[in-house]
């Protein structure tokens, strides 16, 4: 059935709907997009306008999002951010003007509002921090500048790992920031066919040795949602003989951020 033409209740512009669309519409006003719905949506123009909710509605409500979710249902917007998806981006410009910061309570805070009432902060904001991915690249981690036994990277250590662990699980992450995305990116190489034809065998045996367990900060794979990597200790560029590099007593299974931090700082199974 074609579309039907309709004006936007708050800038008059012709838009089109499909007639079952309309028939649900118990307003029956429409917009052509959220910045007219939020002008025209706003205070008594909302059919909702002055209603509140009584705790038996919250309840009702709660209590069948709560279904919804155990049945499988889930945020559109998980794992998301403005500066990986544009549709985050969009709804954070249209956020700007709220005088809150998040965890507030209520306090209105002016250097938040004011940085919100600015559409081009938002932007400038993804811009700086791809300015600032780009001059790192290259560049040795200042982990690996002050040792591993420097007091602070200590201390960096163990406040990041476990963080670390729970965002490297988190959905579209690793996407974002993998291969080229990677602010020490450097080109990259097909490693896996110079690890010799042996390499999965062993590989497999030692995630099986290891117990499936990260053998640097203990979590498992089921923990992890992945296989663990298997780390060489002593690196390949040592070793003329695939089958002498990939010994077991060679290999050692660790998390992706473990994996990370001794590929910066180097082995030492007194630390393991």
């Amino acid at each position: 059935m074609p579309k039907v033409k309709v004006h936007c209740a708050a800038c008059g512009a012709p838009i089109y709907r499909y007639p079952s669309e309309i028939r649900k519409n118990k307003s029956g006003l429409f917009f052509c997009d959220i910045n007219c719905r939020s002008i025209g949506w706003a205070g008594g123009s909302n059919p909702n306008f002055g209603n509140e909710w009584d705790e038996s509605q919250k309840k009702e409500l709660s209590e069948r999002l709560k279904e919804q979710y155990r049945d499988g249902r889930t945020v559109w917007n998980q794992g998301l951010t403005k500066e990986t998806h544009s549709s985050i981006m969009a709804y954070a410009i249209q956020l700007i003007g709220n005088d809150h910061g998040k965890a507030n309570k209520g306090t209105v805070r002016p250097d938040v509002s004011a940085k919100n009432r600015d559409p081009q902060a938002q932007i400038n904001g993804v811009e700086a921090r791809k300015k600032r991915i780009e001059a790192l690249r290259g560049k040795t981690p200042w982990q690996k500048r002050l040792g591993f036994s420097h007091p602070k990277v200590q201390a960096w250590l163990g406040a990041t790992s476990k963080q670390m662990q729970a965002l490297w699980q988190k959905a579209g992450f690793r996407e974002a920031h993998s291969g080229d995305q990677h602010w020490n990116w450097q080109g990259g190489c097909e490693h896996w066919q110079d690890y010799g034809p042996n390499w999965q065998s062993q590989r497999h045996k030692a995630r099986e040795r290891d117990m499936y367990i990260c053998q640097r900060c203990g979590i498992t794979e089921a923990e992890l949602g992945q296989e663990l990597d298997v780390h060489h200790i002593k690196p390949r560029r040592l070793f003329d003989d695939y089958e002498l590099m990939n010994e077991l007593d060679n290999l050692i299974c660790l998390c992706p951020s473990c994996h990370k931090f001794v590929e910066i700082n180097g082995y030492d199974s007194n630390r393991m």
